[in-house]
């Protein structure tokens, strides 16, 4: 491997990537050009390679993309903070960050992406891997080409709407394409109701469902996740827990209703109540015990709802 600790500045070209090597870069990146990570020029090379951003690159406005043609396999991109992909763009951009399909993109720590207008595009079959322990929350929108699979024993938690790759206009679209999200291993979450609006997500056996306690979106706290848009789809391979979770800092006091899922009619929450395995959630040092039940709402729609009924409760972070 090589570790780079001076800031590294690009002015067109690409840094080439292979034979299983490590490329570290602890400081920040800039330079009027976008980053490009491509596998190097040794034919028949399939061990790939990977580049690690360590800094805090909030100040670079330009994309990032890992893997720009079909040679680009078996590339790996690492990231450690929030800010690692890169800080606010001038306009909505939907490949901000572009992943080539057979690539991967690795989100370390308990981070928020959440940059202004730095879309993530994965390609193809995308992969997001979410290391054990870590919990990233992506607010950034996801444009989907066709698949994204989840893996890594971390959570992976959607803050904004998907948007879908139109292939005659060549841009991002709010119109489904049917892509699908599939959660392999680790857990899934939203932190918007509309986080999962027209894509077909399938959580594998094994994993979880997780709900964030302190979203500011009173809607969503309300409601949880919309699943009673067109397209919108959400299967379990088998029994599923759901685990709460929340910032460092979250205080409540007294029981707490939060909503989990909003479907279309009662047979569709049923079945969505029987596939989830409520349980006590840790939080800090303190223990809840979470129950399960269904509310229809004025619309026709059914809500699921998560209750964590310990009266009298204080819930701190330390």
């Amino acid at each position: 491997s090589a570790t780079l600790n001076g800031k590294l500045n690009f002015w067109g070209g690409s840094m080439r990537l292979g034979g299983a090597m490590t490329f570290i870069v602890n400081s920040d990146i800039g330079g009027p050009s976008n980053v490009l990570f491509r596998l190097s020029t040794e034919k028949e090379d399939t061990l790939g390679g990977t580049a690690e951003l360590n800094g805090d690159n909030s100040g670079f406005a330009q994309k990032i993309v890992l893997g720009e043609h079909e040679a680009d396999s078996n590339l790996t991109l690492r990231v450690s903070s929030g800010v690692g992909l890169g800080g606010d763009m001038a306009k909505f951009t939907y490949d901000g960050l572009y992943v080539r399909d057979t690539c991967r993109l690795v989100l370390c720590g308990t981070n928020t992406f959440a940059a202004a207008n730095r879309g993530w595009y994965f390609k193809g079959a995308g992969e997001i891997v979410v290391t054990n322990g870590a919990q990233a929350t992506v607010k950034e929108v996801v444009t989907f080409d066709e698949s994204l699979r989840k893996t890594g024993a971390g959570a992976l938690l959607f803050g904004a709407a998907p948007k879908f790759f139109d292939g005659e206009a060549g841009t991002a679209a709010d119109v489904s394409n049917g892509a699908t999200l599939t959660v392999a291993e680790g857990a899934l979450g939203a932190a918007a109701t509309n986080a999962f609006s027209g894509l077909a997500v399938t959580l594998a056996s094994g994993t979880s469902y997780v709900l964030p306690l302190d979203t500011e979106d009173a809607s969503f706290e309300e409601r949880g996740v919309d699943l009673a848009s067109q397209g919108t789809s959400l299967s379990f391979a088998g029994p599923t827990p759901l685990v709460a979770c929340a910032s460092e800092g979250f205080a409540a006091d007294g029981p707490m209703l939060r909503g989990v899922f909003t479907v279309a009619d009662m047979p569709s929450a049923t079945a969505l109540l029987g596939k989830i395995s409520p349980q006590r959630v840790v939080l800090g040092d303190v223990h809840l015990k979470c129950t399960l039940f269904a509310r229809s709402n004025e619309d026709g729609t059914v809500t699921v709802v998560a209750k964590y009924a310990e009266a009298g409760l204080s819930i701190t972070f330390r």
